[in-house]
């Protein structure tokens, strides 16, 4: 395995990746994403990406005058714990500083569901599936004295097994546009509770995941 700084050098080598120079001709664009939906296999790989993600917030910053988005974790990551439930962000807590020091975000993902007959959000969704970032706003209290910036770069409902009822996306619900946006009211609430999360961005729109997109 690379050092996660051999692996920043060779992710920002224009000979070897096209990363830079789509930087260099987008200015629009103020945070760059890196890996999307990582998975760490256990801590020690965490810390690791933890640095990789740090290194990158501050070359974006020093070398393109860009923010990273640092994190890009799926919905129902990282791992919290039973007991332990900061373990897996302390151990990305080198990125996060990262992010404070260099001007980077946060993203990740969040999915949840709201049932067929119309009730609120499944109340096993909160703080497990969706705010399950407020975990991080409480580590960020707790150990660091501050938050980091966070964007929910992907959300909506999706397939997940393990809610009653299970969460369908919203194209197998049956549901009209305007009734999958209208019961997402409730987390667009919740969301507002929290001045660090800049937002969220519904999946999806525009060509492509025809089981999420509001256009087809």
């Amino acid at each position: 395995l690379v050092s996660p700084d051999q692996a920043i050098r060779d992710a920002f080598n224009p000979a070897l990746s096209p990363v830079a120079s789509e930087i260099a001709a987008h200015p629009e664009i103020q945070y760059w994403q890196g890996p999307n939906e990582p998975h760490p296999e256990n801590l020690d790989a965490m810390i690791w990406y933890s640095e990789f993600e740090a290194l990158r917030a501050e070359r974006l910053r020093s070398e393109f005058n860009r923010g990273a988005a640092i994190g890009n974790f799926s919905v129902g990551e990282p791992d919290i714990p039973p007991g332990n439930p900061y373990a897996w962000w302390r151990s990305f807590s080198r990125a996060i500083v990262a992010a404070k020091h260099h001007g980077a975000i946060l993203g990740l993902h969040e999915y949840g569901y709201v049932g067929k007959n119309g009730e609120s959000v499944n109340p096993a969704c909160w703080k497990w599936y969706f705010c399950r970032y407020r975990w991080l706003n409480e580590y960020c209290d707790r150990e660091l004295g501050f938050r980091v910036p966070i964007v929910v770069s992907e959300f909506g409902w999706d397939n997940l097994k393990s809610l009653v009822p299970k969460g369908v996306p919203f194209r197998w619900s049956g549901k009209s546009t305007q009734q999958y946006a209208e019961s997402l009211a409730a987390v667009d609430q919740e969301y507002r509770r929290d001045t660090n999360l800049i937002g969220a961005a519904l999946f999806t729109a525009g060509r492509g995941w025809p089981d999420h997109n509001i256009e087809e």
